[in-house]
């Protein structure tokens, strides 16, 4: 764990002067370790936050300065080129990714399977909001039952209190006959 760390420590100093824009992917590429690694770890979460934040603030700096010398300029032209292309490649290596993925999916089917395969998708859609629409409506019945016997439950219990109040109410005693038991 402490070699992984230094590699991503390392990984930081080269991106940090960079081209490449400094952000977890970007540390966690270049050091050959996992993002997980680096998000799990406080310590390397916070050294790539400040790192990124740093490169932003160098990198708006650099646009903000007035009197620039020529070698300054050329210097901040070459290494806003070699950040175009670096930003290039990886938008050219996303397209290739989303084509091969769509293509994969796609592979192999001719236009008639391609509008079977279309049809078979709306039957599913639907049939999907057809099922929605029922558990709406059986959902709506369960609600409207619930409140119905909670309203039964709570007359049963007013009932209940009413007739605990009465049995528990001094009936007056009006004579006291003394029993006899009886001897068999």
């Amino acid at each position: 764990s402490k070699t992984k760390q230094a590699l991503v420590r390392r990984a930081i100093t080269r991106l940090i002067n960079g081209s490449e824009l400094l952000t977890v992917s970007s540390v966690a590429r270049a050091a050959g370790v996992s993002r997980w690694l680096i998000y799990n770890t406080p310590e390397l979460k916070t050294a790539v936050t400040r790192a990124a934040a740093q490169q932003r603030a160098t990198w708006a700096q650099g646009h903000e300065q007035t009197g620039m010398t020529p070698k300054g300029a050329v210097t901040e032209l070459l290494r806003l080129q070699e950040r175009l292309a670096t930003v290039t490649q990886q938008r050219d290596h996303y397209k290739r990714a989303v084509n091969t993925n769509l293509a994969e999916a796609l592979a192999g089917r001719t236009p008639e399977q391609m509008a079977s395969y279309i049809s078979e998708l709306e039957t599913q859609l639907s049939t999907e909001r057809q099922n929605t629409d029922k558990a709406r409506t059986a959902i709506s019945l369960l609600e409207a039952q619930v409140e119905d016997l909670n309203d039964q439950l709570r007359a049963a219990q007013s009932i209940n209190r009413t007739m605990m109040k009465q049995r528990n109410e001094a009936v007056p005693v009006t004579k006291l006959e003394a029993r006899i038991p009886e001897r068999g």
